[in-house]
């Protein structure tokens, strides 16, 4: 919103009439909230802190859904995040930069649009707008949008949206039998979530070259949606169809990607319209149905290997060890044997304490290893490991999703300082209080590149003085009164045999 300047002092005119806060407030939220134009507010790291109606319809995303966002690597497609990145970090307080850009939807579509940022604030809590408004009265511009739709900005294939005209073309009796070849990336959120959307669509080019080297030149390829792709094959037997699904996936076992540890991994489904009265939507199903089948398999198989790869690396190169890690895992069964709790958190607490530090498989490992001072900004860095690892898990299986409370608390604090949302008191999760101790304790007794080793004894006498500050009182005592089972490895009668 741009404010009148004074023409007699040169200064910009304020809202002297208004002398209410709270009512400027509601104003600037009205017009905020009923602009025509996708509005979005977000931090200097890109964090979406808010956005208005017109962008939840605009981009298809629901409301709720831009608070874990990130702007430049969720919804920028053009230009690329890290020039965008660089665009909003360099504006100063009161400027504003236009420019053309392509804003990604929720279903992977372009939305073109004239953007226009402005730094809102001054310091730490400064704040970018980003206004995207359609220049839809000019008709190069409407061209450019239709083009846009119609065009994937990603993999540069044709999108849904061009699918069903093309479609009307294709589904005629001379081209049967008209196969469908559905094929979904898998493990794609997770990929996302570990590697970053710029390795996330690598992987979407890297697949959209395979595919369209493995199909000829009447055969009709595009983007589908999110991570699917869709190929259409005129005259074509589905027997020829699985045969072009296996060249496909061999092609696929044998492609690497740098930015990632193991070859990416992708599920494939065919049908065929044989007959001129079958609907073809009803074929689209059926192949739908059979790479989904293949996908209950091939998924898991991936997402295994990214965390074995992750955790294999994080035991290779950081104090993170198995030893480390089997060390927790004990201290924390005996805490939960203490609790007496129930088998089925008794899990979810051994998987968390053996996935509670996953996100900073994601983090550079010489800032991991570093032993000189760190500065504020690789603090912050270190810390997002937590936020990290909960979207790792959250994305893996509905099993280990379960867990990403646990993981994305597990530096909290009794007292409330901790990070990442300065829980305090019980409000912290259970396991997460467990871990923190688990950990502490054994990272003290064991020593880091950085700090020498204690003594059991000496590692007690800190947790008793961080209790009720950094940890659990509760805890804390339970440990002090039980601290023989914890510093000699022993399991005394009172304790049932520890699993395996």
């Amino acid at each position: 919103m741009t404010i009148p300047r004074d023409p007699g002092s040169g200064q910009r005119r304020h809202f002297d009439g208004i002398a209410n806060v709270k009512l400027l407030r509601e104003i600037v939220r009205h017009l905020f909230n009923e602009s025509t134009s996708i509005m979005l507010l977000f931090d200097r790291k890109g964090n979406v802190v808010e956005a208005n109606r017109a962008a939840c319809d605009g981009l298809n995303y629901p409301e709720e859904t831009f608070s874990g966002m990130n702007f430049f690597s969720d919804l920028m497609a053009v230009p690329p995040a890290m020039k965008m990145e660089h665009l909003c970090t360099s504006l100063v307080h009161g400027e504003s930069i236009s420019l053309e850009g392509i804003l990604r939807r929720n279903d992977g579509s372009a939305h073109a649009a004239q953007l226009s940022l402005s730094l809102l604030g001054e310091g730490a809590a400064s704040l970018v707008l980003c206004s995207a408004r359609t220049p839809e009265h000019e008709k190069a511009a409407r061209e450019n949008l239709r083009a846009g739709a119609l065009r994937d900005p990603v993999t540069g294939l044709s999108t849904q949206a061009f699918f069903y005209e093309e479609l009307k073309l294709m589904d005629t009796e001379r081209n049967l039998p008209l196969s469908v070849i559905r094929a979904d990336l898998n493990a794609m959120k997770l990929i996302n979530s570990i590697f970053g959307h710029i390795a996330g669509d690598k992987l979407l080019k890297t697949a959209a070259r395979v595919l369209r080297k493995h199909s000829r030149s009447s055969d009709f390829l595009i983007r589908w949606e999110n991570d699917e792709f869709l190929l259409l094959l005129p005259r074509t037997r589905e027997d020829d169809a699985a045969s072009i699904v296996d060249r496909i996936e061999e092609a696929f076992r044998n492609s690497r990607l740098k930015e990632l540890p193991v070859p990416p991994s992708i599920s494939m489904g065919y049908a065929a319209k044989t007959h001129r009265w079958q609907d073809f939507g009803n074929v689209l199903g059926d192949a739908e149905e059979d790479m989904r089948e293949k996908q209950l398999v091939e998924s898991r198989k991936i997402r295994t290997k990214l965390l074995s790869s992750l955790q294999k690396s994080l035991n290779e190169h950081t104090s993170e060890t198995e030893e480390h890690i089997d060390s927790m895992r004990r201290i924390a069964h005996d805490l939960g044997i203490l609790l007496r709790l129930p088998d089925e958190e008794m899990g979810r607490l051994d998987m968390a304490v053996r996935l509670h530090d996953i996100g900073k498989a994601a983090l550079s490992r010489h800032l991991l290893n570093k032993t000189a001072p760190i500065t504020a900004e690789e603090r912050e860095t270190l810390r997002r490991h937590a936020e990290i690892g909960s979207r790792i898990v959250e994305s893996a299986t509905p099993e280990m999703a379960e867990i990403a409370p646990v993981i994305l608390s597990h530096h909290e604090r009794w007292d409330g300082a901790g990070y990442p949302s300065g829980l305090a008191g019980e409000a912290i999760p259970l396991l997460s209080r467990i871990v923190a101790v688990a950990d502490a304790y054994d990272v003290m007794t064991r020593g880091t590149p950085y700090k020498s080793s204690i003594s059991g004894e000496a590692a007690l006498s800190e947790l008793e003085r961080l209790s009720g500050r950094q940890f659990d009182p509760k805890l804390v005592a339970l440990f002090a009164e039980h601290a023989k089972i914890f510093q000699t490895n022993e399991t005394p009668d009172a304790l049932p045999e520890r699993r395996k």
